[in-house]
């Protein structure tokens, strides 16, 4: 596996662990509230049991405040798990992508391969051909000198019969 894979990789996990602690948390908060709301209630019974309104006042507001910041915490906890999540599809699909890019790279070289083994026989053709071209040139060379030596024969024997006698 690659560097680059593995840090994914690891990204991915550690992105998985922080979304799992975001839920971890909601969940506490949610029991915050709750019990929150039941000192609320708890408050408001103790009012109509006693006259201690003052204490059951402060208690009802504490619960109303933790139960507001319970749901103000909610918004920025659900917008980082979506941000995390997205980060983990994005991974994912990088990963996928590189995978791709990986498979495509590999069939090029199977046909570059398959072409380098093609082209190889015709370059030993190409060399017979060289061979085989040079042996004709070298051929017509000698045939070529052959008919000069006799052309220049047979002025020398036409001179002969052909000079006039004295």
């Amino acid at each position: 596996m690659s560097d680059t894979s593995a840090a994914n990789k690891e990204q991915c996990e550690i992105s998985d662990n922080v979304n799992q602690a975001i839920e971890e948390m909601i969940l506490t908060v949610h029991e915050v509230a709750q019990h929150a709301a039941s000192a609320a209630d708890a408050a408001a019974e103790a009012d109509t049991v006693s006259k201690q309104s003052q204490l059951s006042l402060k208690v009802r507001t504490l619960a109303s405040r933790t139960q507001q910041s319970t749901q103000e915490i909610q918004s920025p906890i659900k917008v980082l798990q979506s941000a995390a999540q997205s980060a983990v599809s994005a991974m994912n699909e990088s990963k996928q992508g590189a995978n791709d890019r990986v498979g495509q790279a590999q069939k090029t070289g199977s046909s570059l391969q398959q072409n380098a083994e093609k082209v190889s026989p015709i370059s030993g053709m190409n060399r017979q051909i060289a061979v085989v071209t040079e042996q004709q040139t070298q051929t017509s060379e000698s045939i070529k000198a052959n008919a000069n030596r006799k052309q220049q024969a047979s002025k020398k024997h036409f001179q002969r019969f052909n000079k006039p006698e004295n």
